[in-house]
């Protein structure tokens, strides 16, 4: 086993060096925030306080970490999960919310959103919004095949999916992506 792999590390925090948590997360954050930026549709916000979630919950949990599969599954998986915990909070807050004021929240309608999404000047943050306004499993192929550069099979264990029915939902994500940016730049044009 590689010592800085990531499975080494957590084979030395568990048997109490701190410090090799501290490397693992180093080595993984920018895996973590690809996550919740997809899952928390790029709200830096939350993005911010689901990855303290995530830091703590990891350095509590890491010990339960069995070995079964890839780090990166475990991950994700476990990123994933703190995302969805938050978004149920704040659906909760949110319905408290419209409870105790008595009044309908305005919403944005659909011209507002898209002229707020376009309002990043940076091509990356434009991708990632659109990369966002695709459904959760869309998301995920993206993130995990494009982004992340995992194989099919690494995929396939991750989502407990056939690796053709992947290939075929990966090549229509991918679609529908590339006709959102078509449709972007031709109403930039």
């Amino acid at each position: 086993m590689r010592t800085n792999s990531s499975e080494h590390l957590i084979i030395e925090f568990i048997n109490g060096n701190k410090n090799s948590f501290i490397e693992l997360i180093k080595k993984e954050e920018t895996f973590i925030k690809k996550i919740l930026y997809m899952l928390l549709n790029g709200n830096l916000e939350d993005i911010k306080d689901v990855q303290q979630e995530v830091l703590m919950a990891l350095y509590n949990n890491l010990k339960n970490f069995k070995f079964n599969s890839a780090f990166k599954t475990y991950l994700y998986r476990f990123v994933k999960n703190k995302a969805i915990d938050h978004i149920r909070k704040q659906k909760r807050f949110k319905q408290l919310k419209e409870k105790i004021q008595k009044f309908n929240i305005n919403r944005y309608n659909e011209n507002n959103q898209l002229e707020n999404q376009f309002i990043m000047n940076e091509n990356k943050a434009k991708l990632f919004k659109m990369i966002s306004s695709l459904n959760k499993e869309e998301k995920t192929l993206i993130l995990l095949k494009d982004i992340e550069e995992m194989s099919l099979k690494d995929i396939s264990e991750i989502i407990n999916m056939n690796i053709n029915t992947i290939k075929t939902k990966l090549h229509r994500a991918r679609s529908k992506l590339c006709s959102l940016l078509k449709d972007d730049y031709y109403e930039r044009v």
